[in-house]
């Protein structure tokens, strides 16, 4: 019986080969927070420097074709120096740092690059925008069922000849695969490569070229050895 399983088994050893099918295509949603912040010793006082800000904020998307269904203000956030023992007793300096983030959401892509572009008039106007690690500028594409037939066709026509080279290379038989198995996914900014334009704000961790994204889709292909 064991010799007869080892038989079969050996008869039905097969080598999966992948085909790859990759597109740069544009973006159709950004999504760009901007975050500001602001000090002081007095909470009432700092609550109302966001207030102002976000208010600022809020007329400089406006004055671009943006309205309030497409952005959203987050709640502050405040730390306290003195109870975190970031201010030794008697120090100079304000006690609190408080951070606000409006958030903008839209497929208008060419509008949110001019607008990030011209970020500058709200730190002339008395906003203090400042560099966030924890949230960055992105730019999506979602319409991947739209280009997912020709990525499929593409990609299985990659791991066919995939096939083909290995069976011939190693003297095997190719065979149809039993199953069509695959992954599509959009895997986000393509990174700046040279010859492109680097992003001017440079502020918000890697620099990608804007509204460019990236979809890649691989396909299953099975060799018999």
């Amino acid at each position: 019986i064991g010799r007869g399983l080892f038989a079969a088994r050996a008869s039905e050893r097969v080598v999966t080969v992948k085909g790859l099918a990759e597109r740069e295509v544009p973006a159709n949603l950004a999504m760009w927070p901007i975050v500001f912040s602001t000090t002081g010793n007095d909470l009432v006082a700092v609550q109302a420097t966001l207030d102002a800000g976000s208010k600022k904020i809020f007329a400089f998307l406006a004055a671009r074709g943006f309205a309030p269904p497409d952005y959203t203000l987050s709640s502050p956030r405040v730390t306290d120096r003195d109870a975190q023992g970031g201010r030794m007793r008697g120090e100079a300096g304000d006690r609190y740092v408080a951070e606000q983030t409006v958030t903008l959401r839209s497929g208008k892509i060419a509008a949110v690059k001019e607008a990030m572009q011209r970020s500058g008039e709200l730190i002339r106007g008395g906003v203090a925008l400042v560099r966030s690690y924890e949230y960055s500028t992105t730019f999506l594409y979602t319409a991947l069922d739209e280009i997912k037939p020709a990525m499929i066709a593409e990609a299985t026509k990659d791991a066919r000849k995939a096939a083909e080279q290995f069976a011939r290379d190693s003297g095997s038989r190719r065979r149809d695969p039993q199953c069509a198995t695959g992954l599509f996914r959009h895997l986000g900014p393509r990174p700046l490569l040279p010859g492109d334009q680097e992003d001017p704000r440079r502020d918000d961790g890697p620099v990608f070229p804007r509204g460019l994204s990236r979809v890649s889709g691989t396909r299953m292909w099975q060799v018999e050895t």
